[in-house]
């Protein structure tokens, strides 16, 4: 019984770094599209949208990684206030 729940929960780890990694993936060909529109819009050179590029993944990064830390957070919390 407890190697099908861990196996479950395994099962949902997979799933969930594979939909995790496909969003990344789709995420960049989205940005690597949106290049072009971005240095025509702003006028800018490829030094400059590599710069943009660069932030971009910065920011969204550092997005998911307070996300993240935000979960474990509330999930601590609330098995604290379960116990």
């Amino acid at each position: 019984m407890a190697r099908t729940a861990r196996s479950a929960r395994d099962l949902w780890v997979l799933i969930a770094t594979i939909v995790g990694s496909s969003m990344a993936f789709i995420d960049g060909f989205v940005v690597t599209l949106a290049l072009p529109s971005i240095q025509r819009e702003f006028h800018a050179g490829a030094g400059d949208v590599a710069w943009i590029v660069e932030l971009y993944t910065l920011v969204v990064g550092s997005l998911m990684l307070l996300a993240a830390r935000s979960r474990i957070s509330t999930a601590a919390s609330a098995s604290l206030q379960w116990a």
